[in-house]
């Protein structure tokens, strides 16, 4: 079984706004995300909350999903990790590491990940587009205590740097993985719209 961590704390200094928020389709980007996990082939999916908890825990779907809030919402993107981690199911045996600002994630790309992730020994997977590295990743659960030693001043690319021979690159021919929101620029590019943030 994999458990999907979807990093939702942050607080979208560059964009002003929670992206988490803001209107994708007929929905919002965190909704969206979500929506493509409960969907696939994931065992579970928990999303870490922070920045103006409340409001974004209102967009997530009513159901299928499990919600962990740091106690700290400026905490670094490793501690949001961390906190996922915790609370995943003991019966986990990867961590999908999902960016909470990546709404072109597809079930595809999920699907090719997790299929990927169990034949071979390799503990990391990695999706790459024209050799560029992207999201989300998957990492064994025998990486669990390794990843939850890296102190705050630390990220999780020290834990996969760590393991260079150990990990499976797995090339994928949409670019959206390689596609988050930090600005209202990269958000204008992915919908051709200025950002609205609807209403909590």
């Amino acid at each position: 079984m994999i458990s999907a961590i979807v990093l939702a704390a942050g607080r979208s200094d560059r964009m002003g706004r929670p992206k988490q928020l803001l209107p994708w389709n007929d929905t919002t980007v965190i909704h969206h995300i979500c929506d493509v996990l409960l969907c696939s082939p994931i065992g579970e999916v928990i999303v870490v909350l922070g920045h103006q908890a409340d409001r974004v825990r209102r967009a997530l779907p009513s159901s299928g999903l499990r919600t962990v809030a740091l106690p700290d919402a400026g905490a670094p993107m490793i501690v949001s990790v961390q906190h996922g981690i915790r609370a995943a199911s003991d019966e986990a045996r990867g961590f999908m590491i999902v960016l909470g600002d990546q709404p072109g994630i597809t079930i595809a790309l999920v699907e090719s990940l997790v299929s990927n992730f169990w034949p071979g020994p390799k503990q990391i997977i990695i999706p790459t587009h024209h050799a560029k590295r992207g999201h989300p990743v998957v990492l064994h659960a025998r990486l669990k205590d390794e990843i939850l030693a890296v102190r705050e001043t630390g990220t999780l690319r020290d834990v996969i740097h760590a393991h260079p021979d150990n990990i499976r690159h797995v090339e994928v021919h949409d670019p959206a993985l390689l596609a988050d929101i930090d600005t209202e620029e990269d958000y204008a590019r992915l919908t051709g719209q200025s950002p609205t943030t609807p209403a909590a």
